[in-house]
Parts: C-alpha cells; sequence; structure tokens
C-alpha cells in the first residue's frame, strides 16, 4: 500500500507544481476545479452514495458549486471558507457527543 502512494505521489506532484507555477489563473482554476471534483466523485462514495449516478450528480453539483463561485469576490469566498473552518472544528471538537447527527448520507456529504 505505501509503495502505491508513493508511485502515486511521484506522478501527481509534478502535474500539481505544473499546474501551480505555470499555468494562467483561469487554468489554475479549472485545474483545481477539476481536481475538487474528481474528489467530490471519491467523497461521495465515502459518504453512502455508492450508485454510480448519485456519485455522477454529487460531483456534478460541486462542479456547478464551483462555477458559482468563479465571479464571487475572493474576500467572500474566504468568508465563507472561514465560516466552514469554523463550523468543522466545532462538530469536530464535540464529536462523540454529537455523532448522531453524522447517520444520514446527507449529513455525511
Amino acid at each position: 500500500m505505501l509503495k502505491t502512494r508513493i508511485i502515486t505521489a511521484l506522478i501527481l506532484a509534478p502535474i500539481a507544481i505544473g499546474g501551480i507555477f505555470f499555468l494562467p489563473p483561469l487554468g489554475f482554476a479549472l485545474f483545481t476545479g477539476a481536481i475538487i471534483t474528481v474528489g467530490a466523485w471519491e467523497w461521495a462514495n465515502m459518504s453512502g452514495l455508492t450508485a454510480p449516478a448519485a456519485r455522477v450528480a454529487y460531483a456534478l453539483v460541486v462542479a456547478a458549486v464551483l462555477y458559482g463561485l468563479l465571479n464571487v469576490p475572493a474576500v467572500a469566498v474566504l468568508w465563507l471558507a472561514l465560516f466552514w473552518w469554523v463550523l468543522s472544528f466545532l462538530l469536530v471538537r464535540n464529536y462523540p457527543g454529537g455523532s448522531e447527527r453524522w447517520g444520514g448520507v446527507p449529513a455525511r456529504a
């Protein structure tokens, strides 16, 4: 398992570094959006959406949200991100007591 992860890192690291340093801003946004959409596909499976159509729909919703955020001012996106991280911190801090909220697929998604 470790060997597979190292090989994957050796392949993906130059691609990521190239995307960060050599793409124009819009190209980098599309590159990042594609990576996040693939991550959403995987996250959908981990959150209980096992049907391929449901996973595709979840990834498309995430891609649509990212596209909607493309023209939003950066400050607004940063405030939204701050809100999300504070909420995540509170949920993790209260984990054993609040775990009953994570039973359904929508909450995990």
